[in-house]
């Protein structure tokens, strides 16, 4: 923010910056401490809920008081999800589950730097992250396919979450898992060889 007109400035101690439900500052929460007149900027923390917040209001703040007509700013939240979950499992044995996961990018990649996967849940009820191919384990932007094979476990759904500079997005587009499980059945074999520790003949089953 830019600071007040110069003839007020050298009475202005402090900026106090909160939430709002609209510009006048109704029903407003405070983000952080009071920041230091000499100060232009607040970093705010992922994760805020804006249910009933529409705008940033700036309050200027004196030795003796905090202002009454705040400055303004109105939110606008900024969202990025892929799409279009695809996975099917190619390990056949029950409980196991392998195979290629596609998806498709947000249609706003403008802040999303990587992609994290996330199996859910595990044993203890939280995620366990699909290591990905950089050093952080995440997929970068551009990758938009994962290859896997893991026991089954206690998954129960796939969650492909996107990533900003700054955190990770806390509400991913989800796939449910099924598991592929293939097996022959009634397998037949009738030994023809007539030979002591001699076996010959032909195999028949039905899958």
């Amino acid at each position: 923010w830019e600071t007040p007109e110069p003839d007020f400035a050298p009475y202005v101690m402090e900026f106090v910056v909160y939430l709002a439900e609209d510009k006048a500052g109704s029903n407003r929460t405070q983000l952080g401490r009071p920041v230091d007149a000499n100060v232009r900027l607040l970093a705010i923390p992922c994760g805020i809920d804006l249910s009933f917040t529409t705008h940033i209001v700036i309050y200027t703040k004196s030795e003796l008081v905090e202002q009454t007509t705040p400055g303004y700013f109105l939110i606008y939240d900024e969202t990025a999800t892929v799409s279009n979950i695809s996975f099917q499992d190619k390990d056949l044995d029950e409980e196991q589950i392998g195979g290629d996961i596609f998806w498709l990018p947000p249609e706003d990649i403008t802040h999303v730097t990587a992609y994290t996967i996330y199996f859910f849940p595990d044993e203890l009820g939280s995620k366990w992250q699909l290591p990905g191919v950089s050093y952080n384990g995440w997929y970068q932007v551009g990758i938009n396919q994962a290859f896997f094979h893991v026991p089954l476990r206690v998954h129960e759904v796939i969650q492909i979450h996107t990533r900003s500079i700054l955190c990770e997005q806390t509400t991913p587009f989800e796939l449910e898992i099924e598991d592929e499980i293939s097996r022959v059945q009634l397998l037949q074999f009738e030994d023809q060889d007539q030979d002591l520790d001699m076996l010959g003949g032909t195999r028949a089953w039905h899958l």
